[in-house]
């Protein structure tokens, strides 16, 4: 028994053993309880938090890291982490102890999801996963951290799925083809600002008169609308806060549209992302352009300044990545198309520097 009755203070306290992944033996004592029972409990959470390699399952794993990831992601990427490891890590090695998963368990469960069917009925797309085996992946690199687990064994396991590498996308000409489609006014302003700044739909829905500089043309995105809830909260990274020049047309037509309130509303956009996603959708077909989603706005705003040839620095900035390769590595199929446009480029330059040389003699 390893739960005891302190009789001078007529508490209960607990003194156990446990032993760690690095095969380390320790002894521990917890005083002040008022029950045998509560002692008790806190031996086995203890155990199941310290590392006992009897004790630690997959299942008290996901709970610690779960409990880490709440505190430090963003409440919609949140809930993304919570279903990824309830539906497919937990059903899987939920009571195997961690130290006992091998490489051969995890390739098998590799394959099980390879040959199982979505909820559509078939089978997970390849982003999807990848996304499953990124998170088994970290919730190992969180036990090797943080409970000394000796290695992680997924990273001696090949990966499954892969990115989704190509974005749809519209060109100026697309865009310009839907918007004269468009009847609503707001629906056409937050379009246009979509496709013109490359915000998020998210930080569209936020914004609020006080964040447009009409004298500097500049719009300051320092929030975000969490789609699933309404509600107003942190933009999805610190660096997603910045200021973006708009063109000062477009700035005038906000402007206008602010100026028709009787008071300046709270937040200018009011319809849902549903909304802006159907009336889309609705508009492409009328304009006769292939239909993309409201965020792939956001890839035509960075498509079409790639083509441009402006500064991947620019451009990261401009959409709140945190760096340029975060940048390059979203884009890079775009990059790679606009690489033969800088051939063409040369060429032109090439001919014309021969013929000028010709001229000359």
């Amino acid at each position: 028994m390893s739960a005891y009755k302190d009789m001078e203070r007529g508490t209960w306290y607990c003194r156990f053993r446990y032993t760690d992944y690095t095969g380390e033996k320790h002894e521990t004592t917890k005083r002040g309880f008022k029950t045998k029972k509560a002692a008790l409990q806190y031996e086995a959470e203890f155990k199941a938090q310290s590392g006992d390699t009897a004790k630690l399952t997959m299942n008290a794993l996901c709970d610690a890291y779960l409990k880490d990831r709440k505190v430090n992601q963003k409440a919609s990427t949140y809930r993304g982490t919570e279903k990824i490891i309830n539906s497919h890590i937990r059903t899987a090695f939920g009571r195997r102890p961690v130290n006992e998963i091998s490489k051969l368990d995890i390739r098998q469960w590799q394959n099980d999801l390879l040959q199982k069917q979505a909820y559509n009925n078939r089978p997970y797309a390849p982003s999807t996963l990848r996304q499953i085996n990124i998170q088994l992946n970290a919730v190992f690199n969180y036990a090797v951290k943080y409970y000394d687990l000796a290695k992680n064994p997924t990273k001696v396991v090949d990966t499954i799925g892969k990115r989704q590498k190509r974005q749809a996308f519209w060109s100026l000409e697309e865009f310009s083809q839907v918007i004269a489609q468009v009847d609503k006014t707001e629906l056409k302003l937050a379009y246009l600002l979509l496709f013109y700044s490359g915000m998020r739909i998210g930080e569209l829905l936020a914004l609020s008169p006080a964040d447009f500089d009409f004298t500097a043309n500049t719009i300051h995105i320092s929030k975000s609308v969490m789609l699933s809830t309404g509600k107003v909260t942190t933009p999805k990274t610190p660096y997603s806060v910045r200021m973006v020049p708009m063109p000062p047309a477009l700035m005038k037509e906000v402007q206008d549209f602010i100026n028709r309130f009787m008071e300046p509303p709270e937040r200018i956009f009011i319809y849902s992302q549903r909304v802006y996603r159907d009336y889309l959708k609705r508009y492409a077909i009328k304009a006769g352009v292939p239909p993309i989603y409201v965020h792939d706005l956001r890839h035509s705003h960075a498509s079409y300044l790639i083509h441009n040839n402006v500064p991947v620095t620019t451009i990261s900035r401009r959409l709140g990545h945190a760096n340029a390769s975060v940048t390059l590595s979203v884009y890079s199929h775009m990059y790679e198309e606009s690489a033969g446009n800088v051939a063409v480029m040369l060429e032109k330059a090439f001919i014309c520097g021969q013929n000028v040389v010709i001229d000359e003699k």
